[in-house]
């Protein structure tokens, strides 16, 4: 399914895809680039209560 999402984006001529995943979500980060998805920032967050 994400490779065929990819595929419509291409050929409605979007440049770019990003997405958001858990950091700690290893198969996730692994599904993702096995799709062609690099790493390309890091954030970070603060929980202010």
């Amino acid at each position: 399914m994400v490779m065929k999402t990819v595929e419509h984006f291409q050929q409605l001529g979007i440049q770019q895809i990003r997405l958001n995943t858990l950091a700690n979500n290893d198969a996730a980060f692994k599904h993702y680039t096995s799709c062609g998805f690099r790493a390309s920032t890091f954030e970070m967050l603060v929980q202010c209560n």
